[in-house]
C-alpha cells in the first residue's frame, strides 16, 4: 500500500514546465487538454495526479527511485483514478488499485491517494476525529 497527500493550496512554481519534466507524455498532453490554458485549474489537477504518482512508487516500494514517466495514471477528474499503464504495458496496470480522497486535515484541503498493490476495490471509511 502507498499514501500520498498534498496540501490542495500549495504553491507550485512553473507547474507547467514541472508537468512536462515529470509526468509521461499522455499524462502531460491531457492535463493541458483539461485545464484548458487555466494556470490555477491545471496546477490543482498536477497535485491531484501527482498524488497517485507519489502513492503508486510508495506501493511499490522504489520511491522516487523510479522513473515516473514509466508509469501512467489518469488524469480525468470525473472519472474513476486508475493507473493504466506499467512499464508501457497495460496488462500491469490491472494489478493495482488506486482511491483519491478530497479531504481536510487541520482545516486544509488537501488531495490524497492510496494505491494498493490489488485489483479489488477497497471500502474506505473515513472517520472524523
Amino acid at each position: 500500500m502507498g499514501v500520498d497527500v498534498e496540501l490542495c493550496g500549495r504553491s507550485v512554481s512553473r507547474v507547467e514546465q514541472l508537468a512536462e519534466r515529470r509526468l509521461a507524455p499522455c499524462e502531460y498532453f491531457r492535463l493541458k487538454e483539461i485545464s484548458e490554458g487555466n494556470l490555477e485549474k491545471m496546477r490543482s489537477l498536477f497535485l491531484e495526479l501527482w498524488t497517485r504518482k507519489e502513492a503508486f512508487v510508495k506501493c511499490t516500494g522504489e520511491g522516487i527511485s523510479r522513473d515516473l514517466q514509466s508509469f501512467v495514471v489518469s488524469v480525468d477528474p470525473e472519472g474513476k483514478p486508475k493507473i493504466l499503464e506499467v512499464d508501457g504495458c497495460r496488462e500491469k496496470a490491472t494489478q493495482w488499485s488506486v482511491h483519491s480522497l478530497h479531504t481536510s486535515i487541520a482545516d486544509e484541503n488537501v488531495f490524497s491517494s492510496l494505491v494498493v498493490a490489488s485489483p479489488e476495490v477497497l471500502s474506505l471509511k473515513i472517520i472524523d476525529l
